[in-house]
């Protein structure tokens, strides 16, 4: 958990795209996280996931009680850039659509100076005016490999059990003949 003061820079928003919402936030269905800029008092700034929203309330007109103004205290998870894959579809900066969230390439699209190489996704805040965008919409991905693990291990055991196997045979063979 991190905490960071500063202004937001509302007109600099990016919106990533989401299939879902995964049941985060209340939602169901495709919309948006929406991250904007922090803009903190020595003039750096850091990129704030600031919730979700559904899609058809993309248009930052139609969530006017969540533009912020003034000063304001973020608590949330630093997290790192999302790693984009072969399925996911290139960003168009120009029309706003974003398919991963990399601070780097959002920051370089709004020419922001010494932008933070993470982001924080806002926890959520009870009362948030306009309740949107819905703030706690971090998804936690903790790898399970627990399977392959496993395997990995029981494939070394029988392996080992199988050369001693053919070691004893082999030496119940020699020492047959002697």
């Amino acid at each position: 958990h991190v905490t960071a003061t500063g202004v937001f820079a509302h007109d600099q928003e990016a919106l990533v795209f989401r299939a879902t919402a995964n049941g985060k936030a209340g939602f169901d269905g495709p919309g948006y996280l929406v991250l904007t800029p922090l803009v903190l008092a020595d003039g750096s700034s850091i990129i704030i996931n600031r919730g979700f929203v559904p899609i058809n309330r993309q248009d930052p007109a139609s969530r006017t009680a969540g533009q912020i103004a003034g000063p304001v205290t973020i608590t949330g998870l630093l997290r790192p850039s999302e790693p984009r894959n072969a399925f996911t579809p290139q960003d168009d900066p120009d029309k706003n659509q974003w398919f991963t969230r990399d601070p780097a390439l959002i920051a370089a699209h709004f020419h922001l100076a010494r932008a933070a190489p993470f982001t924080i996704d806002a926890d959520a805040v009870p009362g948030n005016p306009g309740a949107l965008p819905a703030g706690g919409a971090t998804v936690l991905a903790i790898p399970n490999d627990h399977l392959s693990y496993a395997l990995t291990w029981f494939g070394l055991a029988f392996a080992l059990a199988g050369v001693f196997i053919a070691f004893a045979f082999k030496r119940l063979q020699t020492g047959a003949k002697d």
